[in-house]
């Protein structure tokens, strides 16, 4: 049984590292229109990976400890998805304000890493939606 609950979590740490390809490119865009500076590819992928740890570990606590349990009313998964997503957020900005440094101010501020934290949130969510609309078409 753990040594099935540690696959899952490398499982989903890997994961990340393939999100984080193209979370680089979202940091990269959201940094260049909000800060007026790109950092290099490999600091926004620093800051992606570890910035989607956070993401990929709640939604396996979710998935390995809730979800069983709420399998009967999808309502009831509202509030601790709601709460994973809002703590992933602040997590996530936390990890770039510490991470992306401006080209001459340093570490950029917690609130810029906010939003650069949510735009990729927002890019993330219209992906998801085009992949759950593909999925459909496919399926059906």
């Amino acid at each position: 049984m753990l040594s099935q609950i540690v696959i899952e979590l490398i499982a989903q740490i890997g994961a990340s590292g393939i999100a984080a390809l193209i979370g680089a490119v979202v940091i990269g865009l959201a940094t260049k229109s909000s800060l007026k500076f790109t950092p290099s590819y490999g600091i926004r992928y620093l800051a992606a990976f570890c910035g989607y740890i956070p993401l990929f570990v709640g939604r396996f606590l979710l998935a390995e400890f809730l979800w069983s349990d709420l399998s009967e009313n999808t309502t009831d998964l509202l509030l601790p998805i709601t709460l994973t997503a809002v703590i992933w957020i602040v997590l996530q900005a936390a990890i770039y304000a510490v991470i992306i440094k401006g080209p001459k101010k340093g570490n950029i501020r917690l609130s810029s890493a906010l939003e650069i934290s949510l735009y990729q949130c927002a890019v993330l969510a219209v992906i998801g939606m085009i992949l759950a609309v593909l999925r459909h078409l496919l399926i059906t």
